[in-house]
Formats: C-alpha cells, structure tokens, sequence
C-alpha cells in the first residue's frame, strides 16, 4: 500500500472520533458552557463544529435554572451578582402580577362613581372631563399590559416593549393622581360629601401603575449597563404566568360586574371585595346571594376564580423554590470556595483530598444553612409586614383595637374568615381587596413550603431507618449485588484460548504469528472495554436506587472518590502541565469540582455514567465501522488495479453507497449501526471476494491473508491512532 493510501485511512478514521477534546473548543460556544459542561461531558464536545450545544445533562443535573444564570454578564460568586439576579428574574414576574391587577381595580373605579351623599347615601355623578381622565389612563395601563405581555412572549423586540410599558404606565400614574387631586379638593370643599370604593381604587390603582413603572425601569438600567442582554430573564413557565394573571383579573371584572346585577344594593366596589373574598375561599358571609340565578352565577364563578389563583399560586411557588433559594446556595458556595482557597494560598498549607472534601462539605453545609436562614427571614418578614401592617391599617380605618385588628388579618391569612369582623368602609373594603390579594397567596405559598419540609423529613426519616435498621434491606441488596457482579463477570470472560476461538485462514505458517498478535490486540481492546462497561453498568444500580427512593442523597468521600476513580474524571479535567499531586489533592475545591455546583448528587452521578458508557459504545462502534471501510477499500483498490469491474457495477456501487452513508452520518448514532447493518455488508464482501472474476486469483484467500500481513496495514491500526490511553499497550 502506497503512502498517500496510508494517510488517506488515517484522515477518514479520524472522522469517526465521536467527541473533540475540550481545547479544540467551536468559536460559537458559550463560555460558561465551556467552563461547566466539561464537569458533566468530560471534556468532550459533539464532533458538528456548527451546531450550537444544548447542555440538557447539566440542566438536570442542576438545581439551578442554569439558562437564566447564563444570560446575566455576572456568575456566581461575583459582587453583587444575587442582586442583578432577581431584578432580571423577579422583576419582570412582579410587574406581570401588579399590572393586570391595576387594570381590573380600575375598571371597577371607572364604572364607580368616586363621590357619594352621607345623608341620602347616594352616588353622586363625576365631572365629565375627570371621566375623561379615568378613561385615558385606563386605556394608557391596557397598553402598558398589553405591550408587556408582548414582551414575556417575545413577540416584540425588549427596546420597544420596555419603552412603551415605562411610559404608558407612568402616564396612567399621573393622569390618575391629578384627577384624584382635582376629585379630592372638591370633596373638601362640600358638605356632606364622601369619598366612595371608586375613589380609594383609583388611588390604589395609580400606585400600583407607578410601582410597574418604576421596576421596569430599574430592570432597563440592568440592560444598560451591560449586566444582561435585552430580554427578560425568564423560561417558558414563567412567561406564562402573565397570561394566567391576566385571566384571572378579566375573570374576576366579569364576575364583579354579574354580582352586581344579581345582588341588590351592591356597588361595584362592593361586588368586587365579594368576589375576592369567595375565590380566597375566606368567606366572611357579610355577604350572601339571595335568589337561585345569583347562588348559580356565585358557585360558577367561584369555582372558575378558586382553580385560576390555585394556579396563579403553584406557578409562583415553583419560581420561587427552583430559582431563588438554589441560586443564592451556589452564589454563597462560590463565595466561600474562593476565600478558602484564597486562604490555603496565603499560609501555603498542604492538605489530602479528603481534607479537601471535608472543606468542601462544610462549605456546602454552611451555604446551605445560610441559603435557608435567608429565605425564612425573608418569608417571614414578607409575612410580618402584610399580617402586622394591615393590623395597623385596619386600626385607623375601621376603628377596631389593634389586637382585633390582628386577629382578623390572622384568620384571613389562613383563609377561615369567621365573619365576626369585616371591613364596612369604601377605604377598609378597597383595602383590603389589594392586600388579600397579595397576602393571601403568600401565606399559602409558606404553608406549602412548610409541609413539603415536613414531608420530605418524614420521608428521609422513614427512608433511613427501612435502609440502617432492616437487616433483611442489607442482606437482601448485599448479596444481588455480589452474585450479580460475580455472575456476569463470569459470563463474559473467555473460556478458550484465541488459538480455538479463532479459525485459522489457508495462509502460509510463517505469517501466521503476526497476523495473530494483531488479532489478539482488537480483541483485547474489546475485552477491556466491555469489562468497562460491565462495570459502569453495576455502579449504575445502587445510584439508580438512591435515584428514585433518596434523591437527596449525600454521597460520602469514599464513594465519590470510587465513581471518579473508575471514570478517571480528575486527570481528564486537569490541564496536563499542571497535573501535580498538589493540584490533585486540592481538586475539591478547584474550578474542575463537582461539589462547587448545586448539585443533585445521585442524579449527577447517574449522567457521568451513562455518558461513560456511551463513549465507550461509540468508540467500539466506531472500530468497527473502520475495520469494514478498511477492508472494503482495501479490496476495491486491489481489485480495480488488475480487473475492470466497472461493467457489473455491483462492487463499485455497493462502496459508493457505502461512501455516502458515511459522509451523511459524520456524527452518527449507536442505534444507526446493528447487526443487520453489519451482515448485509459482510454478505456483500464476501460475495466481492469469491466473485467468478476473482475466483481464479483469490481463490485460497491468499489476497486477504496478504492484506492483513502488511505493515502498512499494522501501521494503521496503531496504538497511537486510539483516542484513549487506557487502549494503548
């Protein structure tokens, strides 16, 4: 074989390598990607160097929305990182709950008039240019929710949907604040007159537009000053959440406006606070349908309210327990990894790995409990504030005693409502449907949070004692795993020696030995890779069983230490000119480490496995797709240069068939390649081989035997040419 041949087999089997190691790096990748998706992929990457890389391992691997994370210009660890963090993610979610519900108190303060008589107790009828001015900035707040939304949904570019929102919202602010002013000093110049619900909801309604205003903006700051590109920092759940506020609030308006048509003697207002008060399923009874049509439209609309804030409140929970808390637990376990290295630097101090594992697990531990301490202030400080602020309000409003007050805001909390308090004032009733609103969902929010805490401690408790206590559990797992493992590894070992297993060729005796010791090296690579993989596979049964029975799992030193070690992580992740023992004992709490990241650890575990096992696959795959082109174009060439065979076509056209099946499948998968696949082919070499044409020549297989001899062919099989070391003699 000539020398260009020679390098045209090692060009085409170098197409066949299923991952590129990590510093041929496609100029397209995220350099986060870069940085993370090496500590679940090993350092490989998929062979397209224009395909742009989904790193699904890592997100489920990940306790942390790690899209959102690499949209911001800032990574954990860094000043003031958890701060961008929420204004990019929370930000955007609060406007979309205030600004529908600003839309539906407005309607209500528009069809409301805002003045009343105190001694006819009737409605007084509103200047006709201060309806004008409700009316336009109603229409200016639509349009600020409209062009949100439009934002959340990514219809319209970020620039231009931010903008009209700031606007149209701080424009409604102010249209409503100057006819609250004009509204408010005729009121104080006239007798006998008081301000109505409609009043005290545009009030409201204007500060909750200013509110939207104002944290868009701030959002818009962060754009601008480079901290995350111009959208909002949100997945596709999230988005979705406006939609479901934004059908709750039309709901409630077409709910408010029926009961005020079935029940006599209610204001808008008045139908408004009803309707919040049955979709809360607080119930105060101060309020009741008297004829069958109303308790009809009643229990039709309350069922609809009650599924929709259910919703509303388990879309809000599920933000809140999958972004923040695990967020602020890697932003704090960055933080103290940094410094502790920082300190182990400064007073040069020498430590084992299992001392870098201890300081790593108590740094996870602190974080951990700081990242919980917070939430819990947090929570409970939200909670303070609704349950002892409205207190407060209720004191001066509606002239109750503060522990009174403290007691209604209570049982509101908690959704009992007895009913032996309630709020009879315009300003108590607008109050309070604002805060209800807010607080209830709240609380209902930590209530939920603490029985899943109390849940997931009863089911670790019982988890822990059925697996230390039961002596059956132990024995029974003990000895599957032991037979298992002695059972198959038995199966696979060979029983005979290569010289039985093997039939030997009509070839001459004295090159026999070469061509056997070159037999002997293929299977051996296959041997040992199949062991391989056995061994992966058994490593995979108890993780799959922490998978699905403790996925919270806390994986000792020893047992980590065992599941690197046999996928070899550490020296794949070290840079090679640096892989000293020093770097080594310190690879815990180095960039490479698992433990820096918010980690599902039997999940983690899980995917490192089985991506092991799928090199593997691919690797043997990819040999054997070699060995066959190998031999294919071997024969083809030996063939064309002594016969024509270009008439019958059948070779010719079998190897350009097969050609373009390998071009296509440049990264191609597992299952493409079977065992079918592999027979056709085989049936068709052989039927190339013993060929009338070529029956004279090779009619003693002497052809095949030559090319198998043939250093050049030797040289092309090579240890050198095989991408691992662990196959390298």
């Amino acid at each position: 074989m000539s020398n260009n041949a020679v390098r045209q087999r090692e060009s085409t089997s170098k197409r066949f390598l299923p991952f590129r190691k990590l510093s041929q790096i496609p100029p397209n990748v995220d350099p986060y990607d870069a940085e993370l998706l090496p500590l679940i992929m090993e350092g490989y990457y998929p062979n397209k160097e224009n395909d742009t890389i989904i790193p699904l391992s890592l997100r489920h691997s990940l306790n942390v929305p790690i899209v959102t994370i690499k949209n911001l210009k800032l990574k954990p660890g860094e000043d003031h990182f958890v701060i961008w963090f929420f204004i990019s993610s929370y930000f955007p979610i609060l406007s979309a709950c205030l600004g529908p519900l600003a839309n539906m108190i407005s309607i209500v303060s528009l069809l409301e008039h805002w003045r009343y008589d105190t001694v006819t107790l009737k409605q007084i009828p509103d200047r006709p240019a201060f309806m004008v001015l409700n009316a336009l900035s109603l229409g200016m707040g639509i349009i600020g929710n409209v062009s949100l939304l439009m934002n959340f949904s990514g219809t319209i570019r970020y620039l231009v949907t931010q903008t009209v929102s700031i606007f149209c919202w701080f424009l409604a602010s102010l249209l409503l604040a100057i006819d609250l002013i004009l509204t408010n000093n005729e009121i104080r110049n006239t007798v006998h007159v008081a301000r109505t619900d409609g009043f005290w909801f545009a009030a409201f309604t204007s500060f909750f537009y200013f509110v939207c205003s104002v944290i868009l903006s701030i959002n818009f700051l962060g754009y601008k000053l480079n901290k995350y590109p111009p959208t909002f920092n949100l997945n596709s759940k999230q988005r979705s959440l406006m939609i479901y506020i934004i059908g709750f609030a039309i709901w409630t308006t077409v709910g408010t406006v029926s009961v005020r048509h079935l029940i006599k003697g209610l204001t808008y207002g008045s139908a408004l606070y009803f309707c919040i008060v049955s979709f809360l399923t607080i119930g105060f009874g101060d309020i009741v349908p008297k004829s069958s049509l109303a308790k009809a439209m009643v229990l039709f609309f309350s069922l609809g309210g009650v599924l929709m804030m259910g919703l509303i409140i388990a879309m809000i929970r599920q933000v809140v327990l999958t972004s923040g808390g695990p967020t602020m637990f890697w932003n704090l376990i960055e933080k103290r990894r940094a410094k502790e290295l920082q300190s182990i630097e400064d007073n040069a101090q020498k430590i084992t790995s299992e001392e870098a594992y201890d300081k790593i697990r108590a740094i996870r531990r602190s974080a951990k409990m700081r990242q919980l301490n917070l939430s819990l202030l947090f929570t409970l400080g939200n909670f303070m504030v609704f349950w002892l602020v409205g207190a407060l309000v209720f004191l001066y409003v509606e002239g109750w005693t503060y522990f009174n007050g403290v007691y209604f805001c209570f049982l509101c909390l908690i959704t009992i409502g007895y009913g032996d308090y309630v709020p009879v004032t315009p300003l108590g009733r607008s109050f309070f449907v604002c805060w209800a609103v807010s607080a209830v969902p709240l609380m209902t929010i930590l209530i939920s949070n603490m029985g899943d805490k109390l849940f997931d401690f009863a089911d670790q408790t019982s988890f822990f004692i059925t697996k230390w206590l039961s002596i059956s559990y132990r024995s029974k797992h003990k000895s599957i795993r032991d037979d298992v493992k002695h059972k198959n590894i038995q199966e696979i070992k060979p029983t005979t020696s290569l010289e039985s297993e093997v039939p030997r060729p009509k070839i001459l005796a004295e090159e026999w030995p070469q061509h056997k010791r070159f037999i002997e090296k293929k299977l051996q690579i296959h041997r040992e890779t199949n062991y391989r993989i056995l061994g992966f596979l058994e490593e995979l049964k108890p993780i799959i069983s922490d998978l699905l029975d403790n996925p919270s799992k806390i994986y000792s030193h020893e047992q980590w230490s065992k599941i690197l070690n046999l996928l070899e992580v550490e020296s794949s992740l070290m840079p090679a000119n640096e892989e000293t023992s020093e770097d080594t004992s310190l690879f815990w709490l180095s960039d490479v480490s698992p433990l820096r990241l918010p980690l599902k650890e039997p999940h983690y575990m899980f995917v490192k496995i089985f991506l092991k096992i799928e090199q593997d696959l691919r690797y043997l795959m990819n040999m054997e797709l070699q060995d066959i082109q190998f031999l294919d174009e071997e024969l083809l060439s030996e063939v064309s240069s002594e016969e024509d065979l270009t008439g019958d076509g059948s070779s010719a056209s079998w190897s350009q068939q097969y050609k373009e099946k390998l071009n296509r499948e440049d990264n191609f998968k597992i299952d493409s390649v079977n065992e079918d696949f592999t027979e056709r082919n085989t049936r068709k070499l052989t039927r190339n081989v013993t060929s009338p044409s070529l029956n004279q020549k090779y009619k003693s297989g002497r052809k095949l035997t030559r090319t198998l001899t043939d250093p050049n062919f030797s040289g092309r099989f090579s240890t050198s040419n095989f991408p691992n070391d662990r196959f390298r003699n």
